[in-house]
């Protein structure tokens, strides 16, 4: 009995035992889930506290980003203004060109107004005024004076002063130093002032295109305060969309190359609104953006043009679009006939000493021109701006040397000291059936002032009978071997001068270029493209492309193709013509003219003129020339194609 009191007591004791360790066993158990969650909570905390730090640095980037846009946009907006009003951003607006009265533009009350044309003054290259107007290169001729004609369409009147790249230098400039103090700003009121700003050098790039204002900003930059870095960027690129360019384009870039280059240019409202005096297409553009013209003829001769487009541009909705143009003198036509190196007009055998001169002025601003000089001829008032009229019973001076003077209603003058040379008869044989000619000097209707003489340097004439012309390839040093090629310009055959004074013009082998430029030769009996049945007609005509006869070497023909290829003429490009590293297109914005600077350079391949026809896959981002009218402002892309550039560029996502 005693036995199973002891074993139950034992029984009783293991039971306790185990019921403890159980108890101890369940306490170790959710001691350890719990230091298991307690941990695994503190690394949540830990991970959300990070992510949460991410996405504040990554807010405060965006808000960054956001905030400098909106900056960058308004400062944009305001540059356009300035833009427009002014024609420039001076220097102390934050632009590139200091502001200097009667240099650059002129004060109009409060205003400082850009110039876009200022007339040349020639003491800068220290040459008499006389050199006015003179064709580029012609300032070193010995003659005191350019032997200029309005029937010359490579002079220039004046220096322009206003390029669309000047403008985007200036824009860039102004929105480079408000870019900077925009970040300031953001950094002093929204991060601290106690943060440093890194910065490194800024890249900011402006293209002003139809569709609007690209603009491409490149600054490394970073934010710290104390050891902590905040966040770091580096591109800020924006596309503001605007018509600000077509307007420039249509108002003043276009009409300033017009007035630049041709003395008898009207810029006016009917110019501008009249498709037969205005460059194709911008008539059309110009009514569409609804422009209002306006012109004021300032105290000092200089004329301010204003034009204010109807648009829906909010932010630019009262925009007034402003250039001056300075006063330039008026242009006196060569005086001359028959000019040798030291005189300017031959007086003919039998003349009396009083001969009648015919003159030519023309004032590049439209302002009235008169006859100051010489003195004692009784001429009429002129109120017009082109001056045409002939000194009649002119008395020569002893001297042989006449100043003639032509001023326009604000005192600017252009002159001309003419040296006349007085010729002497020389007999001819009574048997001789070839007419009596002076010095080589003929009668020529097609001339200027209706006589002609052989080329200085060249003995020839042309004779009475009609000339002979052909594709000879006998032009020394033109058309002959090994400097260019036969069979593709036109030549007339003429006849030589055999003496100093006066002489017969008498049959010869010699050539000369016919007109004295490039010009492509043609088939006169067809008006169709030369087949192997209708060869052409002309004596050694055959290498020209049909497209491009009867027409200027190197020619353009608006919105159908260009001729070139071997003396311009062998092949006609319908694609787009491309400019070549070395051509002036990248240096004169955009404008190139080929056939001036074919003649001129008397090219024979597209290499020398530095062009090519058709965007090829080495083409990328070359200049091109896609409807044929010499305005380079096209690009090549990888399609092979020329597009304008930036034609597709839309507003674009924030990138970092």
């Amino acid at each position: 009995m005693k036995k199973k009191r002891v074993d139950s007591a034992i029984g009783h004791s293991r039971k306790a035992q185990l019921t403890i360790f159980m108890i101890v066993g369940l306490i170790l158990f959710f001691t350890f889930l719990f230091v298991i969650m307690l941990f695994s909570s503190v690394q949540k905390n830990q991970l959300e506290g990070e992510r949460e730090k991410v996405y504040t640095r990554a807010l405060e980037k965006e808000a960054l980003r956001l905030y400098v846009q909106d900056c960058m946009e308004d400062t944009l907006v305001t540059g356009l203004q300035f833009l427009g009003k002014q024609g420039r951003i001076w220097a102390d607006q934050g632009g590139v060109q200091e502001f200097a009265e009667s240099v650059n533009g002129v004060q109009v009350g409060e205003d400082r107004i850009a110039y876009g044309i200022v007339r040349d003054t020639y003491e800068d290259y220290n040459e008499p005024e006389e050199k006015y107007p003179c064709p580029a290169g012609e300032g070193e001729q010995e003659s005191p004076f350019c032997k200029y004609t309005s029937a010359d369409t490579s002079i220039v009147f004046g220096r322009k002063k206003l390029w669309l790249s000047s403008m985007e230098k200036d824009l860039q400039e102004y929105l480079k130093s408000k870019t900077v103090s925009c970040i300031g700003e953001y950094l002093k009121k929204e991060i601290s002032s106690a943060a440093k700003l890194q910065s490194g050098e800024i890249d900011l790039r402006v293209a002003m295109t139809n569709e609007g204002v690209n603009v491409n900003v490149h600054y490394p930059l970073r934010f710290s305060m104390g050891n902590e870095e905040f966040f770091h960027l580096s591109e800020f690129d924006f596309f503001y969309t605007t018509q600000f360019k077509e307007v420039l384009d249509v108002a003043i870039l276009r009409p300033l190359d017009e007035d630049w280059i041709k003395v008898d240019f009207i810029w006016d409202e009917e110019t501008l609104t009249n498709p037969e005096r205005t460059p194709s297409g911008l008539v059309e553009k110009y009514n569409q953006l609804g422009i209002q013209y306006n012109s004021i003829k300032l105290d000092n001769g200089d004329t301010l043009f204003e034009f204010r487009p109807t648009w829906t541009e909010e932010k630019l909705r009262d925009i007034v679009i402003r250039v001056a143009r300075q006063n330039r003198p008026p242009a006196l036509d060569y005086i001359s006939r028959c000019p040798g190196k030291d005189y300017d007009y031959l007086v003919l055998p039998g003349e009396s000493n009083q001969i009648n001169i015919p003159f030519t002025a023309t004032d590049p601003d439209e302002d009235p021109v008169n006859l100051l000089s010489p003195s004692g001829t009784d001429m009429p008032v002129n109120p017009s701006p082109t001056f045409s009229s002939v000194i009649t019973n002119l008395n020569i001076p002893e001297s042989n040397h006449l100043s003639i003077i032509v001023q326009d209603s604000r005192g600017l003058q252009d002159s001309q000291d003419v040296r006349f040379k007085v010729d002497s008869p020389t007999s001819i044989p009574s048997s001789s059936n070839l007419p009596l000619v002076s010095h080589c000097c003929i009668q020529d209707a097609n001339s200027q002032q209706g006589w002609r003489v052989a080329r200085e340097g060249e003995a020839y004439c042309v004779l009475d009978n009609p000339p002979i012309f052909g594709c000879f390839g006998k032009v020394s040093q033109v058309t002959t071997p090994p400097f260019g090629f036969a069979g593709y310009v036109l030549e007339d055959m003429v006849g030589n001068c055999g003496g100093e004074y006066a002489d017969t013009c008498t049959p010869s082998n010699l050539a000369i270029l016919r007109g004295g430029t490039l010009h492509c030769g043609f088939n006169d009996d067809r008006t169709e493209c030369p087949d192997s049945e209708n060869p052409t007609s002309l004596p050694g005509c055959s290498g020209i492309d049909c497209r491009c006869e009867n027409s200027d070497a190197f020619g353009l023909q608006p919105r159908s193709g260009w001729c070139h290829g071997t003396m311009g003429c062998a092949d006609f490009c319908t694609t787009a013509i491309v400019a070549d590293e070395g051509s002036p297109v990248v240096s004169h914005d955009y404008n190139y003219p080929i056939t001036v600077r074919a003649n001129s350079l008397i090219a024979t391949s597209d290499n020398v003129l530095a062009l090519h026809c058709g965007c090829t896959a080495g083409d990328i981002n070359k200049f091109c020339d896609k409807t044929f009218d010499g305005i380079f402002e096209g690009k090549c892309n990888a399609d092979g194609d020329c597009k304008p550039p930036l034609a597709a560029v839309q507003q674009r996502p924030l990138s970092s």
